[in-house]
């Protein structure tokens, strides 16, 4: 099982590729950083606002103890076209992980304005 064994948030120097959006993490922008241990070392990249979508999956009732990245584009994507107006949403070609009214839907004040924060400055 692998083990979390660093977290922080870190400014990015050069570009990364985020873990969960698969977008750009551009210089200048925070981002989290993690590293594991599972049979080596692994180290993962994740934008200030798909972390926090992230921690509102797991603390959601899709979220049973074990989840691969799939299941948080699912439920983020359900939850992202609820918000935009369901069915009528389909076609949308946003991000969800981007999806502004997806973070104003955070209730936590702080990771949402600090996931706001992120997707502005990753607009820049």
């Amino acid at each position: 099982m692998a083990e979390l064994y660093d977290r922080r948030q870190v400014t990015a120097r050069r570009p990364h590729k985020c873990h969960l959006c698969g977008e750009t993490i551009p210089p200048g922008v925070v981002y989290i950083r993690e590293k594991w241990h599972d049979d080596g070392f692994n180290e993962v990249k994740r934008h200030i606002h798909c972390d926090a979508l992230l921690d509102e999956f797991l603390s959601s009732d899709s979220f049973v103890g074990e989840y691969y990245d799939d299941d948080v584009w699912e439920w983020i994507r359900e939850k992202c076209l609820e918000l935009c107006g369901g069915d009528k949403r389909e076609d949308c070609e946003c991000n969800p992980y981007s999806c502004e009214r997806m973070i104003e839907s955070i209730p936590n004040v702080n990771s949402r304005n600090a996931a706001m924060d992120s997707i502005r400055a990753c607009k820049d």
